[in-house]
């Protein structure tokens, strides 16, 4: 029965992003969105409060994705040009996938509609999505492999690096999205800046 329900709600959660994603939120309507996840309205009442908390759980559901693609082990005993490079690759595919162009052009028309949104963001995404990048930093400063002083500051910079020069200005639609080659060379790029930075 647990394995049904759970069955039920992925299949809303799916449903809920194609219907958000295509109309927006205040287009959205919850009896196309229980159509196409081919459930009464009554079962998504059952599990969602409403519409905003359906589109919450959207939200949470797509940074745990993010989360576990920019996860890092941080007892990795390879280099870390090696290791930042690898995870910034990882990071970088994930953010450029159409799916989180669509999520976060979506997050951004539906800011104001959700006063408390950009905290939540905060609250419930950036942590998780820096955290393991914070514990590695550490770790390769202890190592006296990086000189990381705060490595939240330090976490921040090397995703602000991967995401200005690759990602933004796609997202915002000002650029097509780079090929293999061209994200190679901005991960390049970044993990060189970042350890010029913090390098010893």
């Amino acid at each position: 029965m647990k394995t049904l329900s759970l069955t039920k709600r992925t299949a809303m959660i799916k449903a809920g992003k194609a219907v958000f994603f295509k109309h927006g939120f205040a287009c959205a309507s919850m009896d196309v969105i229980a159509r196409e996840a081919n459930v009464s309205k009554a079962t998504i009442y059952k599990h969602f409060h409403d519409k905003h908390e359906l589109f919450k759980a959207i939200i949470d559901e797509h940074w745990v994705k993010l989360a576990e693609v920019s996860s890092i082990d941080e007892n990795n005993t390879k280099s870390p040009k090696s290791v930042l490079t690898e995870a910034g690759l990882s990071i970088l595919n994930f953010l450029l996938k159409p799916e989180t162009m669509n999520f976060f052009r979506l997050l951004v028309s539906e800011s104001e509609r959700f006063p408390t949104l950009n905290d939540s963001i905060l609250k419930n995404t950036k942590p998780p999505i820096t955290y393991n990048l914070c514990c590695y930093l550490a770790k390769q400063h202890e190592r006296k492999l990086l000189k990381i002083i705060d490595p939240v500051i330090a976490a921040k910079d090397f995703l602000g690096l991967l995401k200005e020069n690759a990602f933004w200005h796609v997202m915002i639609g000002v650029a097509k999205k780079p090929s293999l080659a061209e994200r190679e060379r901005a991960v390049k790029h970044a993990v060189d800046v970042f350890l010029g930075f913090y390098g010893v």
